[in-house]
């Protein structure tokens, strides 16, 4: 039975400066000379209008169904509307199109801080949360001790929550928003900011939800979450539903397995040739691509598939012998690795005119989630020529969560390889 119905949802902005306050005196001069201004077509006026053209749409034609009980998650790329749809369910905003239904309370974990008076203190914020979701003050009193309990942050309880950290806020929200037994959770990206003990509790939370019939949607880029507690997943791009269905099938779709994937990254600006006419010593790049291994177009991968970065070049001098270096670099541009040709069978061989393909392989379970990107020096065997290309693709590793075991924290670092690990008897081999 669906609690929660969106059927045709929109949302539009209008883009453009803010325009600033006016006296009482320049509003009515504006007003006694428009007709004077619109007749003659003026700058500011052209300038205005020009502006309320300029439109957002932050979704468009969205219809959901959310069955009680259900665990749904909600992927897509920043900018694609995850926290735009949240934010109409929780009724912070009110949709342009479309319309929305529930059946029963719903609570909201957005923003950090959102239905906190910062004034107040952690006490008095438990009270006022339960009134918004139209408990009685009896009923909040018998939860009281769990919330507190839950949330760790006993001795400052009595402290506007204005002093807390980011953590501490997270902490008893969450715990709030958890135990006042909303019959409908929305739950945004807020839970990436507690530490690692405390996710562990909510996850585990969250997972007993559908035993007791509640509903919770789930907004995350964390795709190991959202693979372990959701039901069913929906895909967002550019405020549109593109797909939906089972958690597995749905990541796989977003990191782009079995699919070009260039279109759909969005994040990353699109390459397909960037590199072209750079003659180096006999030959030209042509482009540089990142592929998966089947050779489809792949700038968004998984940590456990890795990918390929594939140099295509035009040899027009016989007897070429092109040396390569390769740079990968973080989303800070601090140098990750680098790699030389030389380990190619084909390194040191005069190659004959003609187009050739060169691949470099990303290994999997090499690379930690974030955004990276490759730059080239290009140059030949006998060092009279070379050129170095910057920045001459951009590609993002996603965690698809298949090594993280137990583990539910956060890794730190560009690099996150696969080690062997092995636990043996002192005295024995």
């Amino acid at each position: 039975m669906p609690v929660i119905r969106v059927d045709d949802l929109g949302k539009r902005y209008r883009l453009g400066q803010m325009q600033p306050y006016k006296t009482l005196r320049e509003s009515l001069g504006r007003a006694i000379s428009f007709p004077i201004r619109a007749a003659l077509g003026t700058r500011d006026d052209l300038e205005e209008r020009h502006q309320s053209r300029e439109i957002l749409w932050a979704l468009r034609h969205v219809s959901l169904e959310v069955n009680q009980g259900e665990v749904v998650g909600i992927i897509g790329k920043n900018g694609s509307g995850k926290s735009t749809l949240l934010k109409i369910l929780a009724q912070i905003t009110w949709p342009t199109e479309g319309r929305v239904e529930f059946k029963g309370h719903v609570g909201a974990m957005l923003e950090v801080g959102t239905g906190f008076h910062p004034e107040l203190t952690g006490r008095e914020n438990v009270y006022l949360n339960g009134a918004i979701l139209g408990m009685r003050k009896a009923e909040i009193t018998r939860r009281f001790d769990e919330i507190v309990e839950f949330s760790g942050v006993e001795r400052f309880l009595d402290t506007p929550v204005k002093r807390y950290s980011t953590g501490m806020y997270v902490r008893l929200a969450f715990s709030v928003a958890a135990h006042l037994e909303p019959d409908v959770l929305l739950i945004d990206e807020v839970l990436s900011v507690g530490d690692v003990d405390f996710q562990k509790k909510c996850l585990a939370m969250i997972k007993g939800f559908p035993e007791s019939g509640r509903t919770v949607l789930f907004v995350s880029h964390n795709l190991w979450s959202v693979r372990q507690l959701c039901d069913r997943i929906v895909l967002l791009e550019d405020g549109r539903i593109i797909s939906r269905g089972p958690a597995d099938e749905v990541v796989a779709k977003y990191v782009g397995e079995g699919s070009g994937g260039i279109e759909e990254s969005g994040t990353l600006d699109p390459f397909a040739v960037s590199v072209v006419g750079k003659g180096v010593g006999g030959y030209e790049i042509m482009a540089v691509r990142i592929t998966d291994r089947d050779g489809n177009l792949a700038n968004r991968f998984g940590i456990s598939q890795g990918a390929l970065a594939e140099i295509t070049m035009n040899v027009k001098t016989a007897g070429v012998r092109p040396q390569f270096s390769l740079a990968l670099f973080d989303d800070h541009r601090h140098r990750v690795f680098g790699s030389l040709n030389n380990t190619d069978p084909a390194y040191g061989e005069a190659l004959e005119p003609g187009e050739y393909i060169v691949t470099c392989e990303i290994p999997a379970d090499l690379l930690n989630n974030g955004l990276y990107s490759i730059s080239l020096i290009c140059g030949t065997l006998d060092g009279r020529d070379s050129q170095r290309l910057e920045t001459v693709t951009k590609f993002e590793c996603i965690d698809d969560g298949i090594l993280r075991g137990d583990y539910k924290g956060e890794y730190t670092g560009a690099l996150r390889p696969r080690l062997e690990w092995q636990t043996r008897k002192a005295g024995t081999s």
